[in-house]
Formats: structure tokens, sequence, C-alpha cells
């Protein structure tokens, strides 16, 4: 491993290898210019030390502070950190295929007008686990998440707190925007947060959850958000959601949250889609689902759009709303399974 001590340790940091880093104690970039980007790593770790203070402007695919690290990232923080990118795959870390662990993201900004962008633009495999992410703002075109922009990866124990994205194309998520096979997420929170898409596929979590080696997804959670888009497919929790045709969803809940799009509208899914799976033991309460167009339809308590069975969920003290039809306070519209 190389020791990162300071400043001009990071500077020293080789281009274009893939080399093993501590980082020792915080490093505070305040004031520095020219600051080293799009560095590669094999791995990262620390005991909680700090990277922070940073304001940088890059350019490129797989473009960040890292463009890439390879094996692991463990026990560092990212803080009061500004990034402004003119491409896709973009980032505090461009591209991981790194195991991810023990890590806190605050006050971070993140800005492209492009595709892939999140405090990790591309999380290519691995574990990403123990994440915390506060005061975090995320702004992208497609598949635009809070912590991922597209992920294969395995998602656990997150925590989010104000959390604000705009995604200005498809697949809008709090935590993710596009989760792909064989990723999933389980055990995560997400609080006090504004999700917001102009096109489809939004979710106060995940954008578009799509994975067939997914079996049971689980403890999800969304309390006092709001999550709105012009389009269709949207949720509390998922946006679309497509896990393995017999899989289980469970113990989802939405909490105080607002919302609306126009088709396909639900509290904790808009389109739900696994055929001989199971939602159960998940509820919703004290919420607003809201079809915003006169045209809207698919508006659900639980899920706009379903085609799977759902049983001991519940809905409660919510508003489920639309001027357009097939509106439900369980589901707006299901097809082939049963309640």
């Amino acid at each position: 491993y190389k020791e990162l001590y300071s400043y001009e340790d990071w500077q020293g940091i080789e281009e274009g290898t893939y080399q093993n880093y501590k980082l020792m104690n915080d490093i505070d970039f305040t004031g520095r210019d020219n600051i080293k980007s799009n560095v590669t790593m094999s791995r990262l770790e620390s005991s909680g030390s700090t990277l922070k203070n940073i304001e940088i402007e890059v350019s490129g695919q797989f473009s960040g502070l890292i463009r890439e690290i390879r094996t692991n990232l463990e026990g560092v923080n990212f803080e009061n950190i500004r990034i402004i990118g003119t491409s896709s795959h973009l980032g505090i870390i461009g591209k991981s295929t790194a195991e991810v662990k023990n890590i806190k993201f605050k006050d971070i900004t993140v800005t492209s007008p492009y595709d892939r962008i999140g405090s990790i633009g591309n999380q290519e495999i691995g574990k990403v686990e123990n994440i915390e992410l506060e005061n975090i703002t995320i702004t992208g075109r497609s598949n635009v998440g809070g912590l991922i922009g597209y992920s294969k990866s395995i998602i656990t124990d997150i925590q989010a707190t104000n959390i604000t994205i705009q995604g200005n194309g498809e697949r809008t998520g709090g935590i993710v925007g596009y989760n792909v096979n064989p990723g999933t997420i389980n055990n995560t929170e997400i609080q006090d947060s504004n999700i917001t898409g102009t096109g489809n596929y939004v979710g106060g979590i995940a954008g578009y959850y799509n994975s067939a080696d997914t079996n049971n997804v689980s403890n999800l959670k969304s309390t006092n958000n709001k999550i709105q888009s012009k389009g269709d497919n949207v949720g509390g929790i998922v946006g679309y959601f497509n896990p393995r045709d017999n899989g289980i969803a469970e113990y989802f809940e939405v909490d105080n949250s607002e919302i609306s799009g126009k088709s396909n509208i639900g509290g904790l899914i808009g389109y739900s889609n696994f055929g001989n799976g199971y939602i159960q033991y998940s509820n919703v309460n004290n919420s607003l689902v809201e079809g915003i167009s006169a045209n809207s339809s698919n508006v659900g308590g639980m899920t706009g759009q379903a085609s799977n069975y759902i049983r001991y969920d519940y809905v409660q003290n919510s508003e489920i709303t639309s001027n357009g039809t097939k509106v439900g306070g369980i589901v707006g519209n299901y097809t082939f399974r049963t309640i």
C-alpha cells in the first residue's frame, strides 16, 4: 500500500496504474487548485478518514475524482465535494468493480447533462454495503441515482437522508437509477428527499429494477419523500419492478410521502411485473398517490399496474386520486393474479 497523508500525496498518485492506497488521515483540499482527478486505483482503504472540500470539473466517460477503482473501497468518507462533468458515467467515482463498504457521502453535488450519474456513476459488480448518504444532489439525464446511476451490484444496508435527484430522461431513483441483473437492493431506507424525473421509471429507491436473478427483495423504506414525474411508472419505492418470476418482495414501507406521475403510479411500485411472485407484508401510510394528467390511468395505493400476487399488505390514511381511469385503493389495474 501507498500511504496518503496530504494534498501532495494525493497529487502524486500515478496516472493510469491500479495501485493500492491507504488514506491515513483527513485531507482537506480547501483553497487547492488543479486537484488531481480521474485517478485509477485497485484499493482505497481507511479507518474512517475523510477527503473533503473538493471542487472539480471533469470530462470524458467514466470521470470523477476517481475514474475507476477495481478491488476494494472501504472506510473512506467523502465530504463537501462538487463535481461538474460534460459526459456520461460520472460521479465521485466514475466506474467501480470494487467491493464498497463502510463509506459515507456527505454534502455531495454531481452534475452532468448525460447518463449514468451518481455518487458512483457505474457499479459493474461486487457488493455495496453499509453506506450513509447525507445532503446529496445529483443531476443528470438517464440512469440517475443518489448512490449509483447504473448498478449490477449487491446493495444492502443503505441509509439516505436529504437526497435531491433530478433526472431529465429515463430511470431516476433516490438510491439507484437503473438496477440490472444480477444486481439486488435490500435493507435500504431513504427519508426527507425529493426525487424528480421528467421521463419514465422514477422511484424513491430505484427507478428501474430489472434482475432475473433476484429471488427475495426485502426491507425497503421511504419516509417523508416527494417522488414525482411527468412520465409513467412512478413508485414510492420502485418505478418499474421486474425481479425473478417467482420472487418475493416483502417488508416494503412508504410513510408520509407524495408520489405523482402520469400513468402506472403506485404508493410502493408503479408497475410490478413478476408473474408468480408476491408482494407481502408491506404497507403505505399517510401518503398521497396521484395521477396528474386527465389521461392518467392505473393509479393504486400499493401498485399502479400489477401482474403478480398481493397478500398481507395494507394502505391506510392515504389519498389515491386521479382524473383518469383505473384507480384503486390497493391496485389500479390488476391482471392475471389474485389479491
